[in-house]
């Protein structure tokens, strides 16, 4: 029986001078993110949840019907906590409001979570990934030796937060050095030992949309794309 997916979406409209975040402008951000969510309503068609921590609510942008049927928005003031701890810990609250307050989330039966003001270009490659093998726990990239997850885009089973990563959130330091992708790592580490099914995406992540931390856009042509999906083809043989 196939599993029933949803997307999840964190945002940070106004980021507030948060530490280790370039991107900052107020309306860029929310330009990116409006763009960013109309892209995957036309993408997808499973549900969409979109939270966002700064209490800037993107709903009046929907339509009633589409609000009814294709995607949950939730916007809490959970970004006012010590900028010198980093974006990190404001992505972390993002997810758990979701799995708090989301009838979407709570049913779901494998969720995908991506960078809110981030198109997935290739993004059917993975849902078909997962459809393909219903085993599938955790679908993740890890780099730097283990010690890092992307945490742009990733999937897993909706017990992977309160099992794995929540217990993580009090380590959330970017000062310190302890970023998202570190704690994600970890967690992914930390259930995989318990026998979750891992799988590292089938190709090359490819990404339209900028790094908030450093404030570049990435390049999503399809060219550089392509080499750089040579070279992970190859290093990830293993897993075919």
């Amino acid at each position: 029986m196939a599993r029933n997916f949803v997307l999840l979406l964190t945002g940070t409209i106004d980021p507030d001078n948060m530490a280790f975040t370039k991107l900052l402008d107020k309306d860029s951000r929310r330009a990116q993110y409006l763009d960013a969510i109309r892209f995957w309503l036309e993408k997808i068609d499973f549900p969409i949840v979109f939270v966002e921590n700064s209490g800037n609510d993107l709903s009046a942008e929907f339509s009633k019907e589409i609000a009814e049927r294709r995607i949950g928005v939730y916007t809490f003031n959970g970004n006012e906590y010590n900028r010198e701890i980093g974006k990190g810990y404001g992505e972390m609250l993002c997810i758990e409001h979701a799995f708090q307050h989301s009838p979407e989330i709570k049913n779901a039966g494998f969720i995908f979570k991506a960078t809110g003001r981030h198109k997935v270009l290739n993004f059917e490659t993975y849902r078909k990934q997962v459809a393909e093998d219903e085993e599938i726990n955790l679908l993740i990239n890890f780099y730097g030796f283990l010690k890092n997850c992307d945490s742009r885009f990733f999937g897993f089973s909706p017990d992977f937060v309160p099992r794995f990563l929540s217990k993580h959130k009090g380590n959330l330091n970017d000062s310190d050095w302890v970023f998202f992708e570190n704690v994600l790592s970890s967690a992914a580490l930390e259930a995989i030992a318990q026998e979750y099914n891992f799988r590292p995406l089938r190709e090359y992540l490819r990404i339209d949309g900028s790094s908030g931390t450093l404030g570049i856009k990435y390049n999503s042509g399809y060219l550089s794309w392509f080499k750089n999906n040579l070279g992970y083809k190859k290093k990830n043989k293993s897993f075919e």
